[in-house]
């Protein structure tokens, strides 16, 4: 499960980091790659997400063990339902 946690955590916040990218290409304030990644995982840890993400997931597995084609479909819904870059989609 840790796993599982760790792998859609690192999905939404490259995605967001994507689209935080994207945006301050247009501006004059770029920072480094690795400060840029820095805040973006300071804003899932802070935002709630990342809790939001553990409880989803914990609740997962509990309903459905480890079934993969199960757990499949769910842990993308996830993922898709947590997305920080929705900010930038706007």
């Amino acid at each position: 499960m840790a796993l599982v946690e760790h792998g859609i955590g690192c999905v939404i916040v490259f995605e967001y980091l994507y689209f935080q990218l994207q945006v301050k290409d247009r501006s004059t304030a770029r920072q480094d790659l690795q400060q840029d990644l820095l805040v973006a995982v300071g804003k899932y840890q802070r935002s709630g997400v990342q809790d939001n993400v553990h409880a989803y997931i914990a609740k997962a597995f509990q309903q459905h063990g480890e079934s993969v084609d199960d757990l499949c479909p769910m842990l993308v819904g996830i993922a898709q339902a947590n997305q920080m870059s929705k900010e930038f989609l706007k």
